[in-house]
């Protein structure tokens, strides 16, 4: 199935100088740039999604379709337990797609391609 997808990427731009942000910064900024884009309907690819908030704020958002990316494996308890509380059913694969572990590294592009059935278009980046 191709179909556009809107990634929500926590890297830092190279451009730019890094900074040290406190802790839970670059969550609200993407929260609020998330209200502000047209996610409503589209596929999410959470990059770094650790304990799935970003992925929770998209389906409220009006996501079609989540996959969470993290190589952390202890987190994809924390992402299911999230979901799961806030009502959304983690068995369905047509809704929310788990993608934890070694595999699944951000900093590895072609192992995480691998992962994640193909993209059509270009995909929107939060």
């Amino acid at each position: 199935m191709n179909e556009k997808a809107v990634i929500i990427l926590k890297s830092t731009d190279p451009k730019r100088p890094s900074i040290e942000l406190p802790y839970g910064f670059w969550t609200i900024v993407a929260i609020i740039e998330m209200v502000h884009s047209d996610i409503k309907g589209q596929r999410v690819i959470d990059m770094g999604a650790g304990d799935g908030i970003l992925s929770l704020v998209a389906l409220r958002l009006g996501a079609a379709s989540v996959d969470l990316v993290d190589f952390k494996e202890e987190e994809r308890a924390k992402a299911i337990e999230q979901l799961k509380m806030n009502g959304y059913d983690v068995d369905d694969e047509s809704k929310i797609r788990f993608h934890y572990g070694e595999g699944a590294d951000i900093a590895n592009p072609a192992a995480v391609a691998e992962m994640i059935p193909a993209v059509q278009e270009e995909p929107v980046i939060v």
